[in-house]
């Protein structure tokens, strides 16, 4: 079973990093204007955030989970392929809706199998979700140099190739049955009328905005410094291999140190990244400092999947990871690429990145206090 989740995060993680962080260097080569690239990634996180919880209760509620990440995986890249036929028009809004809807909520209902699978065979999430920091490496690199020498326009041919591959990995599953009988209204109330779901999700809106922007809009501010586009993908897939080994440890970090304390670690790594790219340094210097986004990036989200998991009742896992993915990620890339956008056009990049150095210093403070109010031990051994 750890072998079969490693695979699906190693395709489908794969499939996002070949995709997704070259998709506004698409638009903005057809000649869209990052305020409107902005606004259709907002209108993108909006659906998301919209479906993700009902999605997720529908998926524990399904007869068998896999359903919703079948479906996902088949028709989300006939939906991404909307922005090619698309011009300036409706369809545009049209694409970024529907794409969103199909494919928001797979990775949180995913990561609720991950876990528990974890807990039923012995392994932690973060010694799967690694596979999935692999996948994204190697793809983002490769696409790089790829798009970089054939063009961005291929993006989706290979975004449609990793979606089918996830589904035949899907495939090999056991079947994962319902966990709940309630209805998915009563099941979306549970989850988020909870005081300290509600706390530590808006902590982590608020670190999930300095990502939503930084994801949107590195590449237009890399391109502004004039730097070579074929290394573009190298940037991202630094990250990701600095992913891995601290995904593998996050666990043992989080018995160790406690979960609070991780997610301060991690979200404090994303302030020190974000300050150094806002003094426009020398290449060498952005591509070394990416290994912060990597750190930063295993140990918050390995340690807020946990959390949420431990903070929702057993029946409606799903829709804890997905109502969490649509406040925290979801409406985070609602105001943080729309006002992204805003912000880069009006004060410039180095202004922007600047704030979001702010944010995440922020969010670090504010997971140390959401374990002083909610009890979680801050730097205890495990009893």
């Amino acid at each position: 079973m750890r072998g079969r989740i490693a695979l699906y995060y190693l395709v489908y993680y794969g499939g996002l990093g070949a995709a997704f962080p070259f998709l506004t260097l698409y638009l903005h080569a057809r000649g869209i204007s990052a305020v409107v690239i902005g606004m259709l990634m907002a209108a993108n996180a909006l659906a998301g955030m919209v479906a993700q919880p009902w999605l997720g209760a529908l998926s524990d509620k399904a007869r068998d989970a896999r359903t919703v990440l079948m479906v996902s995986a088949l028709l989300s890249p006939v939906a991404l392929a909307g922005y090619v036929a698309a011009h300036r028009g409706w369809l545009l809004w049209v694409t970024a809706v529907v794409t969103a809807v199909l494919q928001s909520a797979s990775g949180p209902i995913f990561d609720a199998i991950a876990v528990r699978a974890g807990e039923e065979h012995g392994f932690s999430f973060g010694q799967a979700r690694l596979w999935g920091a692999l996948g994204f490496a190697v793809s983002t690199v490769i696409a790089g140099y790829a798009y970089g020498r054939f063009g961005y326009a291929h993006l989706f041919w290979v975004y449609a190739v990793f979606s089918l591959a996830s589904a035949a990995v899907l495939l090999a599953f056991p079947p994962q049955p319902r966990r709940a009988g309630m209805p998915i209204l009563s099941g979306v109330r549970e989850v988020a009328g909870d005081a300290r779901f509600l706390g530590f999700t808006s902590i982590c809106f608020l670190l999930s905005l300095t990502s939503a922007v930084n994801f949107s809009f590195f590449g237009l501010y890399y391109q502004a410094l004039h730097y070579p586009l074929t290394g573009l993908g190298a940037n991202f897939s630094v990250a990701a291999v600095v992913e891995i080994p601290f995904f593998y440890i996050s666990g043992w970090l989080q018995a160790r140190f406690g979960r609070p304390a991780v997610l301060c670690f991690g979200a404090g790594m994303y302030a020190v990244k974000y300050a150094v790219v806002a003094a426009a340094p020398p290449l060498w210097v952005l591509l070394a400092v990416q290994a912060l986004d990597g750190v930063g990036f295993a140990l918050t989200n390995s340690a807020s999947v946990e959390m949420v998991n431990a903070l929702v009742p057993a029946r409606w896992k799903a829709t804890g990871q997905t109502a969490f993915a649509a406040l925290s990620s979801g409406l985070s890339n609602i105001v943080g690429t729309a006002a992204g956008g805003l912000v880069m056009a009006a004060a410039g990049p180095q202004w922007l990145y600047g704030a979001l150095a702010a944010a995440a210093a922020a969010a670090a403070l504010g997971f140390v206090a959401f374990g002083r109010w909610s009890g979680e031990r801050l730097n205890t051994a495990p009893e």
